[in-house]
């Protein structure tokens, strides 16, 4: 799921709503897996079902590499026509650094708050807001896996939203799992 999410946390952890330094953050260059679409802050995983290319994580369980730096489409090759093949097109993947991604917080199934420094893992399927598995990151532990630490907080709203938060994450040393 693409950085969709137009609600601010509560508190801003980095002092304000500024802009996220990315100068230091470690970003890996992937192959991307035949026919996968990917948008700036999906999740992905590097999968034995995709022989070891880029695609979107979609289950709890995946084994998250990073988030997407920037959106490309290798749905199909330039003309327009063939489907892309693994491999056709590369993405930069952030996996260690601050990134801006989707936080979700429910008023139900994933309603635990996120507080600065919460450890956050990948959503399971909801449907308020819409969010599919693995696209968004929750204070619930829903898949065992964490993936990040929250710099921003929200708290366990009335109705269930999804809100622009900045984490931390570091999928090279395994820190904040």
């Amino acid at each position: 799921m693409a950085l969709t999410a137009t609600l601010n946390p509560s508190v801003f952890g980095l002092g304000g709503q500024g802009g996220i330094t990315s100068e230091d953050n470690i970003v890996f260059t992937y192959k991307m897996a035949a026919s996968a679409s990917l948008s700036k802050g999906d999740f992905v995983t590097l999968s034995d079902s995709t022989n070891g290319y880029v695609s979107k994580v979609t289950a709890t369980s995946d084994s998250c590499v990073g988030v997407a730096a920037v959106s490309v489409d290798n749905t199909y090759k330039a003309d327009g026509i063939t489907a892309g093949a693994a491999g056709d097109k590369f993405i930069g993947v952030i996996r260690q650094g601050i990134v801006e991604i989707d936080g979700l917080v429910t008023a139900s199934t994933m309603n635990a708050a996120i507080f600065l420094d919460s450890p956050l893992y990948l959503s399971h399927a909801n449907t308020l807001p819409v969010v599919t598995a693995g696209g968004a990151l929750t204070a619930t532990n829903t898949g065992g896996i964490i993936v990040g630490s929250a710099i921003d907080s929200v708290p366990v709203p009335s109705a269930s939203a999804l809100y622009r938060m900045r984490v931390f994450i570091d999928r090279l040393n395994d820190i904040v799992n």
